[in-house]
């Protein structure tokens, strides 16, 4: 048997694909779809973000939802609290992507600084081309130090770290649609 953490169903999308429930992804998908209903700063997304977390959790009862199953449970919360307009034109957003740059620099190997940027430009121009708005990037630290083969941090990693910023930042506005994209880096 498989336990989910707390008890959240994964969201399984039309192509296949899986991923666990993000109330942020939620939430930027209400705010998105309030923007688009005429709401500017729509402060009631937060909360219509919690209450389907809390109708995930403890009222669902399977280890998955649909995508439209959401969209549906999100849209009937909507027209319950008087917010029809909205759920009119409620739709999920694409989910966030996530990418380690700390998986990327182990498969590259210690050293291979050349071979990292390599798979890493692979890995964001197939990123670039599917259809996400928000692309979390993580392990920045741990992915110098590897490369670097550093146990400690030195101003050689400071050198690289900046490097492969750059390095994100311009293969970014490379992106045809950058200008809809948002990152994380972290």
């Amino acid at each position: 048997m498989i336990a989910l953490r707390n008890n959240i169903p994964l969201v399984a999308f039309d192509d296949g694909s899986v991923m666990t429930f993000e109330s942020a992804w939620l939430h930027r998908s209400l705010r998105y779809s309030a923007r688009q209903a005429g709401y500017d700063a729509w402060w009631p997304a937060e909360h219509v973000t919690e209450s389907i977390l809390k109708f995930l959790t403890h009222e669902y009862g399977l280890p998955t939802v649909t995508c439209e199953d959401l969209n549906r449970a999100v849209r009937v919360a909507l027209d319950a609290i008087g917010f029809s307009d909205i759920a009119k034109v409620f739709q999920s957003r694409p989910p966030p992507v996530h990418l380690s740059l700390a998986q990327i620099a182990r498969e590259a190997g210690t050293g291979y600084e050349l071979f990292f940027f390599g798979i890493l430009r692979e890995r964001l121009h197939a990123v670039f081309a599917s259809p996400m708005e928000y692309l979390e990037i993580s392990g920045l630290r741990p992915c110098v130090k590897t490369l670097r083969s550093a146990r400690y941090w030195q101003s050689s990693c400071s050198l690289l770290c900046n490097e492969i910023v750059e390095f994100i930042r311009l293969e970014m506005d490379s992106a045809s649609h950058s200008e809809d994209l948002h990152l994380r880096l972290s």
